[in-house]
Order: C-alpha cells, then sequence, then structure tokens
C-alpha cells in the first residue's frame, strides 16, 4: 500500500542472494572485492613429475638477477627436437623470483603459438628450478 516492500519479503530476497553465492564452502556476498579473489594459483593442480616420464612437449625456463641486470629464458622441444628459444631481458628491479615466473609464463604463450592447430596432444612438461613459483 505505501509502495515499501514487505521487510520479510526483502529479508528473503537477500538470504536467496546470499545462498547463490556460495562457492568452494567459501561464503560471500556478490560482487566481491578484487582483494579477496582467489588467486589463480589456488586453482591450478601442478604434479611434479618423476625423471623417466616421456612427453611430447617438453619447456625448459630459467630467470636469473645478478646486481641489476636481470633475465629470463626458455626452450621448447617438441618430440625432442629444438623448436624455439626465448630470452629476455628485463627491468633491473624486478626480482629473481619474477624472472623465473616471466620465463615460464613466456614459454606458455609461445608454446600455445607453436601448439596451435599442429597436435592434439596438449601434455607438456614444464621443467623449472623455481620451487616457489610451482608452491
Amino acid at each position: 500500500m505505501a509502495g515499501v516492500q514487505p521487510i520479510q519479503i526483502t529479508i528473503e530476497q537477500k538470504v536467496q542472494t546470499h545462498m547463490a553465492t556460495k562457492i568452494n564452502s567459501l561464503e560471500y556476498d556478490a560482487p566481491l572485492e578484487v582483494r579477496y579473489w582467489r588467486h589463480p594459483a589456488e586453482l591450478a593442480i601442478i604434479p611434479e613429475v618423476e625423471n623417466g616420464t616421456m612427453y611430447t612437449t617438453e619447456v625448459y625456463t630459467d630467470g636469473s638477477k645478478i646486481g641489476d641486470s636481470v633475465g629470463a629464458a626458455g626452450v621448447i622441444f617438441v618430440n625432442g627436437e629444438l623448436v624455439h628459444q626465448l630470452k629476455f631481458k628485463l627491468h633491473g628491479q624486478c626480482s629473481n623470483n619474477q624472472a623465473e615466473q616471466i620465463a615460464i609464463l613466456k614459454g606458455l604463450e609461445k608454446l600455445e603459438e607453436i601448439q596451435d592447430g599442429q597436435h592434439n596432444d596438449k601434455r607438456v612438461t614444464v621443467c623449472t628450478d623455481s620451487k616457489i613459483t610451482l608452491d
């Protein structure tokens, strides 16, 4: 009558919205602030392989920092054949860990270009010495 929605209906709508936004046993109301978003690394499952496991595609990466010199590099092998080499000079303020991460990222981006439409086998091993990046 007064043009105001009854409080009980308003509460029920809020409860339904709240229940609809429960994800992975975490409760929050939408929209969720960016600072509370789950980190993408939490979603990925990265198994470590044992020596001797064979993959048709292998990506080897490394990053390093000496003083203000920072670099990242990688190589891609398909069926044991070198198909691409990557190397990047990074800003001197980048950390060693950032260089390691850039090497992996750029290697995977290039791999996506190389594999696009060439083979159906999408299993790849990425070999890195950066345990902190994998964690």
